[in-house]
């Protein structure tokens, strides 16, 4: 799990003592499951970037960036297209919404 090795907040100070730990102490020392699903939440959140979303500039150049919008603008397309189907289904399927597609680095 992601928290054992970054633990935010701990419930109790780890040992000063090598050799003390026991199984006991270390599970009294990670942080309340509350706490770490409130993290988790956040950092999901706040890593968030869309497909199609490039938040750097990296292309100056006129090309790549007609390119990019382009792209931008044909994702919008397919949302609204996928949005305007859901509505007609009994179950909506919003996974592949571009919206909700990170970028393949979004980390």
């Amino acid at each position: 799990m992601i928290m054992l090795s970054g633990v935010s907040v701990p419930q109790a100070p780890p040992p000063t003592t090598k050799g003390t730990a026991t199984l006991c102490s270390i599970l009294d020392t990670l942080p309340a499951v509350n706490a770490t699903c409130a993290l988790l939440s956040l950092l999901a959140v706040v890593s968030y970037e869309p497909l199609g979303y490039y938040p750097e500039e990296h292309f100056t150049e006129a090309e790549p960036k007609r390119l990019i919008a382009a792209f931008q603008a044909r994702l919008e397309e397919i949302s609204k297209e996928i949005q305007q189907r859901n509505k007609s289904l009994p179950i909506s399927y919003p996974y592949l919404d571009p919206v909700e597609v990170q970028n393949s680095v979004s980390i």
